[in-house]
């Protein structure tokens, strides 16, 4: 049977979705390559007697803090198609970093209520309250989308969008609440703070002797003063939302064609992560400690103008781009604690420093190029 174009499968991605989303009947949690069969595909697919499987294979590959398979699906020849042929099935084990069953609601449960989001399709998700272990089956994009691409004005633009987008459905205390969340108190920042401190002393350690004077004085002046300044912001609730939290370039899926929908890969939270942040912040995580600095300058401003032009357009008018300016500038700090928290760990404060130093690098040249020393002022 010939492979559904790239087109077709966009033009019923609303109807997977709506189909998708109904009724995710509890069944086997998957937890290990060998479990797949024909008969729980049938059933995590929710096809019936008008679409039949007739086979599948899979192709089996690692990433991290996962199990990654392609499932290719054959369906009887005489079955109008209606369903991709090709899924991407992740198998999840237990592990005590991670908020539970976070990553199982990003895509089964908390954007149910949006329409054609921009996250993939899950046909299936189901996660083990006993074993902590859960899977999630979803769409297979790679014909129509790569990850890590390099920024241009049209990627930053685009993401932009996506993530007002995610942001919009889940803004403001209220819809906040709908997620079963709250804006962060002070106990919350405090789990996030005393987390970072770990990585504090070896990150200074291992760099002050290598860096610059004032880069050294502006990393004291962040330790120092950049907790309180989190702690202050959250006494104003405008501008906090349900965030993503890990926009990296692996967990963006955009198309290969440049005109296509931007989609946001794997919300998997840690227990001291900030679930519940300042929206703009993800955009901060993305571009900070990723994005070369020449790009960055040429294209962070226009990509926040965008972002702020969607809130707008989704509602969201008593947000001004004054206020989302400073909040960029207090969120695109936290970029130096994604190094320090590289630092926690010896083994990784040694196997990564060429990726948590490059972090930490870009981080302290954004915190001058764009006076976020004035916050503590």
């Amino acid at each position: 049977m010939a492979a559904v174009s790239p087109h077709v499968i966009s033009t019923v991605r609303r109807f997977l979705w709506q189909k998708s989303k109904m009724n995710f009947r509890e069944h086997q949690v998957i937890e290990d390559i060998g479990q797949i069969s024909k008969d729980w595909l049938t059933a995590a697919l929710k096809l019936d007697e008008q679409a039949v499987l007739k086979d599948f294979q899979i192709e089996c590959s690692e990433a991290t803090n996962s199990q990654i398979a392609k499932l290719k699906v054959e369906y009887e020849p005489d079955v109008e198609m209606t369903l991709p042929q090709s899924f991407i099935l992740k198998i999840c084990k237990n592990d005590d970093r991670f908020v539970k069953n976070s990553e199982v609601n990003y895509y089964a449960k908390d954007y149910t209520n949006l329409a054609d989001p921009p996250i993939p399709v899950c046909f299936d998700a189901q996660y083990s309250e006993i074993s902590g272990n859960y899977h999630i089956l979803m769409e297979d994009l790679s014909e129509t989308h790569e990850k890590d691409t390099s920024p241009t004005l049209e990627f930053s633009t685009a993401v932009a969008v996506a993530l007002a987008d995610l942001h919009t459905h889940g803004w403001g205390r209220e819809k906040i609440s709908a997620f079963g969340q709250n804006i962060p108190d002070k106990n919350k920042i405090d789990i996030y703070i005393n987390h970072i401190k770990k990585g504090i002393d070896p990150l200074l350690k291992e760099v002050l002797d290598e860096i610059n004077p004032s880069w050294k004085a502006a990393l004291l002046d962040i330790f120092k003063y950049h907790p309180e300044k989190m702690l202050e912001r959250i006494k104003n609730p405008v501008g906090f939302a349900v965030v993503h939290g890990d926009v990296s370039p692996g967990n963006i899926l955009y198309p290969k064609n440049g005109q296509d929908k931007v989609y946001l890969l794997d919300r998997q939270p840690f227990t001291w992560s900030l679930t519940v942040w300042l929206g703009v912040h993800d955009l901060a995580y993305m571009i900070v400690p990723f994005w070369q600095t020449d790009v960055r300058r040429d294209l962070e401003i226009q990509m926040l103008e965008k972002y702020h032009q969607q809130l707008l357009k989704n509602g969201i008018t008593y947000y001004n781009f004054e206020q989302l300016l400073y909040d960029y500038k207090l969120s695109a700090i936290q970029g130096v604690y994604v190094a320090a928290e590289w630092c926690i760990s010896e083994t990784d404060r040694k196997k990564m420093r060429r990726l948590w130093y490059s972090e930490l690098e870009k981080s302290l040249q954004t915190y001058f190029d764009l006076n976020c020393w004035e916050l503590f002022q």
